[in-house]
């Protein structure tokens, strides 16, 4: 096990898709963003600086504490939207049988480099309805296609849900049945299709 003193953190720059929908987040109400499987919070950091307050759910302790780190930093930087967004972390490893979270409570939920299927409709549970969710897979790097989605698989589950505002699906892996995909979209009624 890795001691607090062992984890370098190291400043790495939020995805440049999700900043570029990061004003409609912003702008989407007072309700806070979740980010799911933040990591060590670069994407957070992004959204409240932003203006954007958000909960921050990983199960790494470690990871979580580095986000108080980080929060310093951005309220010694100063923000684009003037007073930075608080960030909240959580410990926990959501999943399918685990969601701690209640109905309608955040106005955007983010996913990246952590797109699990199953978890949409729990997404779509907890984001206030005209929420936004944005998700984005890992890239593809040596042998890794082989934990990515098929083709079409994502934009099934997101279509079923969401109303789309960005897709963007690529095909990798030596046969290309595989796929990167980034994807931004919003809860239009309240209630999961039949």
């Amino acid at each position: 096990m890795r001691t607090h003193a062992q984890i370098r953190w190291a400043p790495i720059s939020p995805s440049p898709t999700l900043l570029k929908f990061a004003g409609k987040i912003a702008a989407s109400g007072k309700a806070p963003t979740l980010d799911v499987a933040c990591g060590f919070g670069r994407n957070a950091i992004a959204l409240a600086a932003h203006g954007c307050d958000v909960v921050c759910v990983d199960r790494d302790l470690l990871r979580l504490r580095q986000l108080q780190t980080s929060r310093e930093r951005l309220l010694g930087a100063g923000s684009i939207a003037g007073q930075p967004g608080l960030i909240m972390p959580v410990c926990a490893n959501v999943r399918e049988e685990f969601w701690p979270f209640s109905g309608e409570l955040f106005n955007a939920i983010i996913s990246i480099h952590f797109v699990k299927i199953e978890l949409f409709p729990l997404f779509f549970f907890s984001l206030a309805t005209h929420g936004y969710l944005y998700i984005e897979t890992f890239g593809n790097h040596g042998q890794n296609y082989l934990d990515l989605p098929k083709p079409g698989q994502i934009r099934t589950a997101f279509n079923r849900l969401f109303a789309v505002i960005y897709y963007d699906e690529k095909r990798v892996g030596p046969r290309g049945d595989a796929v990167t995909v980034k994807a931004f979209g919003r809860k239009m009624v309240s209630r999961l299709p039949s």
